[in-house]
């Protein structure tokens, strides 16, 4: 016998505070975490911090959060901890979107 789940998709615009609102908290999550994730020697390599608040943002709640998120994490971690570097943060924002991106069409298709 086969079940069904339904995946409940909110709407999010880019006119709403909703959306601001969940975009402030996972960029927060993304400042925090690793932080929290350095403090254990070799934690930042062994659990990739900045990756999960986006991947929860882009997987969860909508494209646009996820976009967003991933877009504004790297940029404000290197201005305020300097990591990722400045010249790596072009390659953080696509990587870490499209890696959403398919974490959520894998869970359509399952």
């Amino acid at each position: 016998m086969f079940t069904a789940t339904t995946f409940y998709q909110p709407s999010f615009s880019f006119t709403s505070t909703r959306t601001y609102l969940f975009i402030f908290l996972f960029v927060l999550g993304n400042l925090l975490l690793p932080q929290l994730t350095h403090l254990i020697p070799s934690g930042g390599l062994i659990f990739l911090p900045i990756y999960f608040f986006t991947l929860i943002a882009a997987y969860k709640f909508s494209l646009k959060v996820g976009l967003l998120t991933a877009l504004l994490s790297p940029l404000l971690n290197s201005f305020l901890f300097g990591m990722p570097p400045c010249y790596c943060v072009a390659d953080y924002p696509d990587k870490i979107f499209l890696t959403g991106i398919h974490c959520r069409n894998c869970s359509k298709q399952v």
